[in-house]
């Protein structure tokens, strides 16, 4: 329930995407079967919302049918085993059909969802996520510290639905085009002399944790690596693509979130004398969708201990932003047309260092929510220990202050 928008979108991230409002299914078998917690009037308000966001945002035909696509017709959502029938998994959906008239989840008042209620932060161990919502925003989103469709130590491509830092229920990944071999939104990665992304599916999970007041905290490490698939030509989401590999660095990424700001921090530690070959880091931020080209901004601001760079894409409803706290010297925003089923265009904020600063902490706040809404930086402060680890402290605009620790890289 907590990973359902107000607006009934479902989390949008994983395979099969194209079966749409069948993510009712687990809700409706417990009201079926009794079991489990929600309340019949939620699982009708969370089922309902669901349809109802597919129907009013147009995703049936003129002749009333479901074509491969989300909320609009788009095949390219197809995967290696999709057809023309597979919208209709949809209809698993509406298991509660079966249920009778007087049933309770049809006799009681719909309920409101969490995100309706009020905010959210929760951590689920299994995938390693993060999970934040604002009321305010109505959008649930996920930090990503353990989910890549990949097990540990793998050396293929990251998949767009599986591996990249973050999915919502109001943003999806460009699942085809430049940023499908080069990672750009939800991302840490470094580029070659000729501006190629590395890859980060499997990496491991250091710690996901609740802190206190609410604060959510997780880490992942691994080696990265640039990957040539130009010869794989299969589906450019579900696993990632693969290839002949070059090694890059290890990369430590942690996320702080508080009331729906995440501040992501990046280490990237040379283990093997290859550091001349990296020309700069890169973050990358959420994407947003819009018909109309999302606004964009960049620009230095000066003031607090440092000058920052931020970088933002804006729609009619959306505002995704990113803000350098320490070690990052530009950024911008990319644009891309027909990558992704949301909308015509996709915008991504993102942030640079240049060169690439090994065994430095880099930090940035990154933002996802309702255009207009107040963001408000926190301060970052790094402190290196002896053993190759750094202590990280986020002092946070209401007073509040979280540590954590970047551990010290493999065999240090």
């Amino acid at each position: 329930m907590r990973l359902i928008g107000a607006d009934g979108s479902s989390l949008m991230q994983g395979r099969s995407l194209t079966y749409r409002y069948a993510a009712a299914a687990p809700l409706w078998v417990a009201a079926v079967t009794g079991a489990g917690t929600p309340a019949p009037g939620l699982v009708r308000r969370a089922a309902s919302g669901m349809l109802r966001h597919f129907t009013d945002a147009g995703s049936l035909e003129p002749d009333g049918l479901l074509r491969l696509g989300w909320t609009r017709p788009w095949p390219q959502i197809a995967q290696s085993y999709s057809g023309p029938g597979c919208p209709y998994w949809a209809a698993k959906g509406m298991l509660g059909l079966m249920l009778p008239a007087d049933h309770p989840a049809w006799r009681q008042p719909e309920q409101p969802l969490p995100v309706e209620e009020g905010d959210v932060a929760r951590v689920i161990s299994a995938p390693g996520w993060l999970v934040s919502a604002r009321k305010d925003h109505g959008i649930a989103l996920v930090v990503n510290h353990g989910t890549d469709h990949a097990v540990t130590g793998a050396t293929g491509g990251d998949s767009p639905l599986y591996a990249r830092s973050g999915y919502s229920t109001a943003t999806l990944p460009a699942l085809t085009g430049p940023s499908t071999t080069d990672p750009l939104d939800n991302s840490v990665v470094v580029l070659d002399p000729t501006g190629r992304a590395t890859h980060r599916s499997g990496f491991e999970t250091l710690f996901v944790r609740e802190l206190p007041g609410g604060v959510l905290a997780g880490a992942s490490r691994g080696r990265v690596r640039w990957i040539d698939t130009s010869q794989d030509d299969t589906p450019d989401h579900g696993s990632g693509r693969t290839g002949p590999v070059v090694e890059g660095p290890v990369v430590t990424v942690a996320s702080v979130v508080h009331e729906g700001l995440e501040v992501r921090v990046a280490r990237l530690d040379d283990i093997d004398g290859r550091s001349a070959a990296w020309r700069g880091v890169r973050l990358g931020g959420w994407p947003v969708a819009d018909d109309e080209a999302p606004s964009a901004g960049d620009r230095n601001v000066a003031g607090g201990t440092w000058d920052t760079v931020n970088a933002e894409a804006c729609t009619g409803r959306l505002l995704s932003r990113v803000t350098g706290l320490r070690g990052f010297t530009g950024g911008g925003t990319a644009l891309e047309q027909g990558t992704g089923p949301l909308a015509r265009w996709t915008a991504v904020p993102w942030l640079a260092a240049d060169p690439a600063p090994v065994g430095e902490v880099l930090a940035a706040s990154v933002f996802l929510g309702s255009k207009g809404g107040d963001v408000r930086d926190p301060d970052v402060l790094v402190e290196a220990i002896g053993d190759g680890s750094h202590r990280v402290t986020v002092r946070w605009t209401d007073g509040r202050r979280t540590d954590l620790t970047l551990p010290a890289p493999p065999g240090r």
